[in-house]
């Protein structure tokens, strides 16, 4: 499984035990790392809210929440086999309901930070909410009793905050956390980039970001549901998502010239493409997701100038009867 999706996957087991409308680039930006390539952010509550997410999303954690841990786990046994003696932790719907609502209840937004390279040992997760000292120790507390990051705690001191480390026996990687504010608490998988982006913070300096970055962040509309930036040599591009009762989403890749279009084009259109393809093998034996396969055949692509814009939407029945099928309830 690929280290971004490994990645993301961790991020969402981090939104469920942390249990307002989009912030601003200038509220999160100190915290990111000067090497910071791609930033992508998630309206946590925006995103709970929709009709649709709000009817399943417990349900769909009973069926599948574990095999996507264990899926973007993979490459370490010892995380496969963690995740497997937690799969009675999300049977209970109700319970899952409830911790959906507490996530609900205290975090706003999810911020992602990719470094160069897209390893994830060096990315960096942002949680914006209303947390508090209280509220912090309440979380740290969630996530040990219910072992989602592992069944050992140590907390020590990175100048003059509180350090968590959490650790799974056996496991490749721990999972570092700390609280900067009552309204940010940063977690990352390498130790080293959680206190950098302290100290940044603490020294309230700018981190020395690119200027594509920096550009992106100011042009991305954050209050979408999931939005992203970002910068690959001289590629560039953004990404908003709304998600209310179906889905509309808009990515603009950024060209130099008219050749640049063309060939980000012909690479979008490919990698639709491929994607479809691999959608249509996996539908086979997962008929539930056999609905993505039209979806995915009415994104658009279209050259405006120097730039590329591919669109696409899943009108709310679509969507509703995606979820249906994936939460495993009859109509």
């Amino acid at each position: 499984m690929s280290q971004p999706l490994r990645w993301c996957v961790c991020s969402l087991a981090a939104v469920l035990t942390i249990a307002q409308a989009g912030v601003r680039a200038a509220v999160f930006d100190k915290f990111l790392p000067d090497k910071t390539e791609i930033v992508v952010g998630v309206n946590v509550k925006q995103f709970l809210e929709a009709p649709a997410v709000k009817k399943y999303a417990a349900r769909l954690m009973k069926h599948h929440w574990v095999n996507l841990l264990q899926l973007a786990n993979q490459d370490d046994p010892a995380l496969v086999k963690f995740h497997e003696r937690q799969r009675k932790l999300f049977d209970d719907v109700a319970r899952n309901q409830q911790l959906l609502d507490s996530v609900r209840g205290v975090l706003s937004q999810l911020i992602i930070a990719v470094p160069e390279g897209a390893n994830d040992d060096d990315m960096l997760m942002i949680f914006n909410g209303q947390f508090g000292a209280a509220k912090v120790k309440e979380i740290m507390k969630i996530i040990l009793d219910s072992k989602l990051l592992g069944n050992a705690l140590k907390i020590d001191k990175a100048g003059k905050h509180e350090l968590y480390t959490f650790t799974i026996p056996g496991a490749k990687d721990a999972y570092y956390a700390a609280a900067v504010d009552d309204n940010h608490i940063l977690a990352a998988l390498n130790k080293d980039v959680l206190t950098e982006s302290l100290a940044r913070a603490s020294r309230a300096k700018k981190p020395k970001l690119k200027k594509e970055i920096r550009a992106l962040l100011d042009k991305v509309d954050t209050k979408k549901t999931l939005w992203a930036v970002g910068t690959e040599q001289n590629d560039r591009f953004h990404l908003e998502v709304q998600v209310a009762g179906g889905i509309k989403g808009k990515l603009i890749a950024y060209g130099e010239n008219a050749d640049d279009a063309k060939d980000l084009s012909q690479d979008l259109k490919d990698g639709l493409d491929d994607i479809g393809a691999m959608v249509r093998d996996f539908t086979k034996n997962h008929k539930e997701f056999a609905p993505l396969v039209p979806l995915l055949q009415k994104i658009a692509v279209a050259i405006e100038g120097n730039n590329v814009v591919a669109s696409g939407e899943v009108p709310a029945e679509m969507l509703e009867r995606l979820l249906r099928g994936l939460a495993k309830e009859e109509k």
